[in-house]
């Protein structure tokens, strides 16, 4: 079981680049999140059933939406956030030029009637308000009651703000919670489909050493010895590891991310600075190798939001991007199925995931979830 928060770590510091003004907020969220994480979330399975399969499977998507969710809310929290912050600023200049009228109309008052300037120490109070009486009855009543009607607007909205901080701090404290969860569905998931590997493994290796006594018996029975050749070629496929240019999968289509993987349909849903979600998000283990879905010519690329990306134009018309990766494979072209990279967290990345869209051409993307729920 988990002790630690693996991740928090991670979302805090990119949470950090997106927001440095919630420096503390981010702080005091990582301090938190490390204490609650040694919660014990759930057990291990002890066999690699297919409904056991299932059943993670399920438990890592609802884990995976869940988070996805978070992240949307929190990205909504902040634009709010920065759009209340911004009126008041806005606020408090207007008060300060109302302000500045407002005195400008005293001294002007007081010129004209030669009287002694309304801030001097030696006025008495009656004449102060007869003073601010005359100045009422000029109008300059007008900047006074907009003064208080910007006081007033400025006490309201800083109330929200504060109410909106607080939202978002607990936000960040179910994010932090929702990508350890996320993250323990996925090693139960991993080690369910790792528990079933290994098991069709031993069935296909039982099954080859019946297929050779048998084809030893009848060898003996024709007395044709068994060539050791034969034997030999047997193994060997279990003991090849494909090289970078060598298909991993086949398929009319394939699923990008070759392993464990959970996620949820964000296409659309908010994210920080007022941009959209134009992709879908597949959580999988760091390292987990990332295929070409199609044939077609991938290139590689760095940005600041996407870290390492690739885009594969493919045979079949279409562009996919993917971003975060964690390496490169060789650019240029590929068969379908061809490793063409591995699963990072690198750019704005909260947690290990491939960030993938699918683009229909002209620069118009599409959502890749229905394509991606269905042969992943």
């Amino acid at each position: 079981m988990k002790t630690t928060c693996s991740s928090c770590n991670v979302i805090v510091m990119k949470l950090e680049r997106q927001s440095p003004s919630r420096l503390r907020l981010v702080r005091f969220v990582l301090a938190f999140a490390v204490s609650i994480t040694s919660v014990v979330i759930g057990a291990e399975p002890s066999s690699a059933v297919n409904g056991g399969i299932a059943d993670a499977q399920a438990r890592a998507d609802a884990a995976a939406s869940a988070y996805d969710a978070s992240q949307a809310r929190i990205a909504t929290l902040q634009d709010r956030s920065t759009e209340l912050r911004q009126r008041v600023v806005a606020i408090n200049d207007q008060k300060s030029s109302v302000e500045v009228q407002a005195r400008k109309a005293i001294v002007d008052r007081y010129v004209r009637t030669r009287t002694t300037t309304a801030f001097s120490e030696d006025l008495t109070q009656s004449v102060r308000n007869g003073v601010m009486q005359e100045i009422v009855s000029d109008g300059a009543n007008q900047a006074l009651a907009r003064y208080t009607a910007l006081s007033g607007d400025l006490v309201q909205i800083e109330n929200e703000l504060h109410t909106s901080e607080k939202v978002e701090q607990t936000e960040l404290l179910d994010l932090a919670r929702a990508r350890t969860r996320l993250e323990t569905e996925l090693e139960r998931l991993q080690k369910l489909e790792a528990d079933r590997i290994a098991a069709e493994l031993k069935k296909r290796q039982a099954e080859e050493a019946v297929r050779q006594r048998q084809a030893a018996a009848e060898a003996a029975a024709r007395r044709d010895p068994v060539q050791p050749t034969e034997q030999k070629s047997s193994s060997e496929p279990s003991s090849v590891t494909p090289v970078s240019n060598t298909p991993i999968a086949t398929g009319d289509w394939i699923c990008p991310v070759q392993g464990a993987t959970s996620f949820s349909d964000t296409y659309g849903a908010p994210r920080p600075g007022g941009r959209k979600h134009r992709g879908v998000d597949m959580s999988a283990a760091r390292g987990t190798p990332l295929v070409a879905p199609v044939s077609g010519v991938v290139t590689f690329a760095e940005e600041s939001l996407g870290g390492k990306t690739f885009w594969l134009a493919g045979d079949d018309g279409k562009t996919y991007y993917g971003a975060h990766l964690d390496t490169f494979g060789n650019s240029g072209r590929v068969v379908g199925g061809t490793v063409i990279g591995t699963v990072g967290d690198t750019g704005d990345a909260v947690g290990y995931h491939l960030h993938f869209q699918i683009g229909s051409g002209g620069g118009v993307w599409q959502n890749p979830y229905p394509t991606v729920s269905q042969y992943c």
